[in-house]
């Protein structure tokens, strides 16, 4: 009976065990996921910073908007 215990207990262990690498791939999706909204989070920040700082540093070089 003992042996039965321990057999039914090791077989909920590994189903357990079976059930966390079924969702392992969900947990890199996660982590692309957060990466691509980075990346994406960075060009809107070059789209829309850096096109004032480059007037900015024009002004202060003496260009006028026309020869941009």
């Amino acid at each position: 009976m003992e042996a039965l215990n321990k057999i039914k207990r090791l077989k909920l262990a590994l189903e357990a065990t079976t059930a966390m690498n079924m969702l392992e791939p969900f947990e890199y999706y996660a982590m692309y996921t957060v990466i691509l909204l980075l990346f994406f989070l960075a060009l809107y920040g070059c789209y829309w910073f850096l096109p004032s700082h480059l007037r900015h540093l024009a002004y202060v070089v003496g260009l006028s908007s026309t020869d941009l």
